[in-house]
């Protein structure tokens, strides 16, 4: 993928492509084998669903437990070294 992205080493660039190029390779799957089937796009959603509480659980960790310690050690008078 770094090859495609021109040999830079932009994180966002990265991240951009091989996001287009996961959903266009499902997009492609999806129409050469699930054409006339419901399952596959309600899976789709369920898999949406499940994917945005697990990203909402993960920022709310981050917040509390990540974030906060970080503070906690630039804090001054902080005596963990």
């Amino acid at each position: 993928m770094m090859e495609f992205c021109g040999g830079s080493h932009n994180r966002n660039q990265v991240r951009i492509s091989s996001t287009v190029a996961i959903l266009a390779y499902i997009s492609y799957f999806t129409s050469e084998h699930f054409q006339d089937s419901l399952g596959w796009p309600l899976v789709h959603i369920v898999l949406g669903l499940v994917f945005i509480a697990l990203s909402t659980i993960a920022i709310r960790i981050n917040k509390r437990y990540i974030s906060s310690s970080k503070q906690n050690l630039t804090e001054p008078g902080n005596t963990h070294e």
